[in-house]
């Protein structure tokens, strides 16, 4: 009898220590699911918020349209159409930014892995932006000599990762600044940084601009508004690429922005 005892109290005791570990288990998937249920609450929020006045002014401009389209001069109509252009613009750009962060911060997310020149990445995505950067006279400066560096990575979304950090440069310097690519590799690891000489972030700020929807200015330079998008997803897909981004600033001096890959 007492090592059948035995035997049922360790079974028990099995029993109790899956139970306990299931229970924990379901806590966890618990406080998941409450966080996944947050963040889509927060992008309805942020959907709603950011879609609603572009939305009505396209609305209330071409009703005014409608119904008034024969006094219209030509410098109205003009002034008109322009107003709906911007806003619908505007509107196609945060429903493509929310559908792409979305994408990458879904658990489904996978990258399509294939050997690619990482030099030659850099010079598509500058290439990209650099009417952007000539029309405020901003000097793109490429501190790489080489023109091969091989990295299996997702060549398309890598592309997005720096072109978001290289547009957020531009985008916050003032004209006739420079900013600088600088790629470095060792045995161990490959090194890119990007410097530029714009408005900075203070230190109060900085800890925050990887979070969704932040942004420390609702509008930049030129008047366009700022959604706070494009950083979470260039972070989200350096980490699915083993890359980690790290940024120093100064308020009104400039940032740094240096991505480390770990070679294989």
């Amino acid at each position: 009898m007492s090592a059948i005892n035995k035997e049922s109290d360790k079974y028990i005791q099995e029993l109790e220590e899956k139970i306990v570990e299931l229970s924990l288990k379901v806590k966890q998937k618990n406080y998941q699911l409450k966080n996944v249920s947050k963040d889509n609450q927060k992008v309805l929020s942020k959907l709603t918020h950011n879609l609603k006045n572009p939305v009505g002014i396209i609305s209330s401009f071409s009703e005014m349209m409608l119904e008034d389209l024969e006094d219209f001069t030509s410098e109205k109509l003009t002034k008109f159409l322009k107003a709906i252009n911007n806003s619908a613009k505007f509107s196609l750009n945060f429903l493509t930014s929310i559908a792409k962060y979305a994408q990458v911060t879904s658990s489904e997310f996978t990258l399509n892995l294939e050997k690619a020149n990482l030099i030659e990445l850099v010079d598509s995505v500058i290439n990209k932006l650099i009417r952007q950067a000539e029309n405020k006279n901003i000097n793109i400066i490429k501190n790489y000599t080489k023109k091969e560096l091989f990295l299996t990575i997702d060549s398309v979304e890598m592309e997005l990762a720096l072109h978001n950090i290289l547009h957020n440069a531009i985008r916050y310097s003032p004209e006739n600044t420079s900013i600088s690519i600088t790629i470095n590799e060792n045995d161990t690891k490959i090194e890119m940084v990007f410097l530029d000489e714009g408005m900075g972030i203070s230190e109060e700020h900085l800890p925050h601009i990887f979070e969704p929807f932040f942004v420390v200015n609702t509008y930049d330079a030129e008047k366009n508004k700022c959604i706070g998008l494009g950083l979470i997803v260039s972070k989200t897909i350096l980490k699915k690429h083993a890359g980690i981004i790290t940024v120093k600033s100064t308020l009104n001096q400039g940032s740094l922005f240096k991505i480390l890959f770990k070679k294989s």
